[in-house]
């Protein structure tokens, strides 16, 4: 199996950050949008590690989710807990985002 181009990965899960902002916390969307790409930018590396394990079958599809969602600590959310969002909403968000990112990559990798 060929390896994924990781940037075109990453652009994908900006792009579907902003559609995903929209159907989940569109009151406080730049926000959202500015929280969620500070998440990609610090998760990035590990991020492509994981990929790039998934794609050589070093890693099980169901491994690589746990590590993904095990990245929820780097997930701040500062300008949405700033801007007064429930915390309920915000942690809401963070798995949406943690989903959408399994969800990028295995259509991207396992397809």
């Amino acid at each position: 199996m060929a390896a994924p181009d990781f940037q075109q990965i990453f652009d994908t899960l900006k792009e579907d950050v902003v559609k995903l902002v929209t159907l989940t916390v569109s009151t406080h969307r730049d926000q959202a949008i500015d929280d969620a790409n500070a998440f990609l930018t610090v998760s990035r590396d590990k991020l492509e590690q994981y990929t790039r394990l998934l794609v050589t079958g070093d890693l099980a599809p169901d491994d690589f989710a746990w590590l993904v969602s095990g990245l929820k600590s780097l997930a701040k959310m500062e300008l949405l807990l700033q801007v007064g969002l429930a915390k309920i909403r915000v942690d809401q968000f963070v798995q949406s985002l943690l989903s959408l990112i399994t969800d990028v990559i295995f259509r991207q990798v396992l397809a």
